[in-house]
């Protein structure tokens, strides 16, 4: 347990000192790639009410609309890249990353409520 706890602190260290490497880029399309994301947690939201997913189907689904959505070099596709194989407390990795490249407070109600009940492994197999 305290080697998971290690390496939750350790991603989002990493994940802190990129993203304030980057934030002098920080801009109005951040901004918005940052709410971008919220959105797609917003539909992930809304798909669960229509269809039951398995965490990693979940977990999909996200990278999907990630990686096809936001440009590759964007501060939020590098936060969520960095803290998406965190197995708990990715909401608030993620809102820390978005707050140090905005530099204001942000927040998501659905990345809140499903960001730790998605999951890059099957762990049924």
């Amino acid at each position: 347990m305290a080697s998971y706890q290690k390496k939750v602190k350790l991603i989002h260290g990493l994940s802190v000192v990129l993203l304030s490497l980057l934030s002098g880029c920080a801009d109005k399309v951040a901004t918005n790639e940052f709410d971008q994301v919220c959105t797609y947690f917003d539909e992930l939201k809304d798909a669960l009410q229509k269809e039951d997913m398995s965490p990693v189907k979940r977990d999909l689904y996200i990278t999907e609309k990630i990686t096809s959505g936001i440009p590759e070099a964007s501060e939020a596709r590098i936060a969520w890249a960095g803290i998406s194989y965190a197995e708990s407390e990715r909401y608030e990795l993620f809102k820390t990353s978005a707050q140090e490249v905005l530099r204001r407070d942000w927040h998501c109600e659905s990345m809140k409520t499903l960001a730790d009940s998605l999951s890059k492994f099957d762990l049924d197999e």
